[in-house]
This record gives structure tokens, C-alpha cells and sequence, in this order.
């Protein structure tokens, strides 16, 4: 016959039940840090491919954008730019996509979501250029950020889990 007492046991119970929150409370705090992590590599690389993107020396557009009246011999002439090669980033002209591209983590209870890319939404510009239209190849920015950090987020949230 086993005999216990119930009060040592339910006195167990307890101390359990605070182990178990206190490594609930460890992993989502480790969640929480390794989403930042991965977010903000995401933000820097996104950026990054941007700036260091090749352009097509051939081509030139000019923009009339953020009120430059600029002339040349008398000729009104907008601000030049060069367009990235077809499956290169988008190439920086104003720098409005390159710095609308951000990241965030929110926590509501037990769920941590995290956001990285362009605040742009209307119109879908920075969807444009990710996936291309029926007169402009894809200029890709995101998908090749997610490819170049895959192994990383593998093993950060590997980490967050094992330790």
C-alpha cells in the first residue's frame, strides 16, 4: 500500500506550477529578442541590397519629384536616375521606399508577431517592385532578405528553444 500526504503533494504541485511559468515567462521573453534579432537582420538587408543594387548604366529616367525645378541650358530637366537590372533591387532614387523600410515586434499575451519591410501602402509600390507588373520585370528586395537569413533564423529561434 502507498500512503502520501496531500498537503506535500499539493505543496508540490504549486512549486511545479511555478517552475513551469517561470520557463514559459524564460521562452517568451527569448522568443521576444530573437524575433527583434531576426527582424532587425531583415531590415538591414533589405536596405542593404537596395544600396549596393546594380543599375543599368544605359538607361536613364528622369523624375520631377519633391519640387525640383531644376534647368540646363534653359531646358527644364528632372532629377536622373538609373533603374537596377531586371531581378537586381530596386535602385534608390528618392529614397522614399529604402526609408519606409522598418521592422517591429508586437507581444499580445503568449503571441509574438514581427514585421519587417516597407510602411508603403497605397499604392502597393514596394509590392510592385518585389513581384514585377506586366511592363516592369521584378525588382526583388524582401524574398531575397528572407533567402539570405533563412540559416540565421533557423538557428536563432533553434537557440530560444534549447536554451
Amino acid at each position: 500500500m502507498i500512503s502520501f500526504d496531500t498537503d506535500s503533494l499539493a505543496e508540490q504541485i504549486d512549486e511545479m506550477k511555478e517552475e513551469f511559468a517561470a520557463k514559459i515567462n524564460d521562452i517568451n521573453r527569448g522568443l521576444v529578442s530573437a524575433t527583434e534579432l531576426v527582424c532587425a537582420a531583415l531590415e538591414g538587408d533589405m536596405k542593404r541590397l537596395m544600396r549596393d543594387t546594380e543599375v543599368d548604366t544605359e538607361k536613364t529616367y528622369y523624375h520631377w519629384g519633391k519640387g525640383y525645378e531644376g534647368r540646363k541650358n534653359g531646358v527644364r530637366r528632372g532629377i536622373p536616375h538609373h533603374p537596377s537590372l531586371p531581378g537586381h533591387a530596386p535602385a534608390p532614387d528618392f529614397g522614399t521606399l529604402l526609408q519606409s523600410i522598418t521592422h517591429d515586434v508586437d507581444v499580445d499575451g503568449d503571441t509574438v508577431t514581427g514585421r519587417a519591410g516597407s510602411t508603403i501602402t497605397e499604392p502597393p509600390y514596394p509590392a510592385y517592385l518585389e513581384d514585377g507588373t506586366s511592363k516592369m520585370a521584378p525588382r526583388p528586395w524582401a524574398k531575397p532578405a528572407l533567402d539570405m537569413n533563412t540559416e540565421f533564423i533557423k538557428q536563432t529561434f533553434d537557440e530560444v528553444v534549447r536554451g
